[in-house]
């Protein structure tokens, strides 16, 4: 990452299937490092007994090794935003699941370098599971918008580039607004509106009306895409 000076890992998962398949997995993830150390993925597994909404009841037994290897790991449950559920069968009606597979962890280290870390989870069109994004975000004040390479730019370097390439993307999107039309606003409206409406499905997953709300905000979305 531009601009750290300091080492942290980054751990990809993605579990296999089955309980017994997976049980490799929990053996060999290590427990602890002495960088900060984020890890996520699909997990393929739940940790608690309110992770699933749909078809069977979780047992104790999937939940057993994920959560005891969570409780020895020294990892904590990364602040989340979006959706709480991020896999669904897409099933319709009654065979509706929605289950939290898709995981984001992070030891004590990693958050004292990234104290507004935070994981976001949103429901996409392409695929049964939900995006991850992880926001480490912080606000900087960027000075006058308006754009000039020659204007003063806050640091130097990679910094300095940034901050004039933010600049431009403001007079780009405003040019887009007033020459093209505002097609951001038009897909932003889409996206919204589709997330919105996974939200409110997976409150209630049995419901084909709102089964197919999701739908038709999907081919909506897809369009503007």
């Amino acid at each position: 990452m531009a601009g750290l000076k300091f080492p942290f890992c980054v751990m990809f998962v993605y579990g296999r299937n089955t309980l017994e398949e997976r049980k490799n997995l929990w053996h060999k993830l290590p427990m602890s490092t002495a960088d900060g150390w984020i890890i996520l993925g699909d997990f393929n597994a739940v940790f608690k007994a309110n992770e699933r909404d749909g078809g069977k009841p979780i047992s104790k037994a999937e939940i057993v090794d994920s959560s005891q290897w969570l409780n020895n790991s020294q990892l904590e449950v990364l602040n989340q935003t979006g959706s709480f559920f991020t896999w669904t069968n897409n099933q319709e009606g009654q065979a509706r699941i929605y289950s939290k597979i898709d995981h984001a962890f992070a030891n004590e280290k990693w958050q004292d370098l990234f104290p507004t870390a935070t994981s976001i989870f949103k429901w996409e069109i392409i695929s049964d599971h939900c995006s991850c994004t992880i926001s480490i975000q912080t606000k900087e004040f960027l000075g006058v918008k308006l754009f000039s390479w020659s204007k003063f730019s806050q640091g130097s370097g990679l910094k300095a580039l940034y901050y004039k390439l933010l600049r431009l993307k403001h007079q780009l999107k405003q040019f887009n607004k007033d020459q093209i039309g505002d097609i951001g606003s038009q897909f932003q409206k889409a996206k919204t509106d589709f997330q919105d409406a996974c939200l409110i499905a997976q409150r209630f997953p049995c419901d084909i009306a709102l089964q197919n709300a999701v739908k038709t905000a999907a081919e909506i979305y897809g369009r503007k895409e």
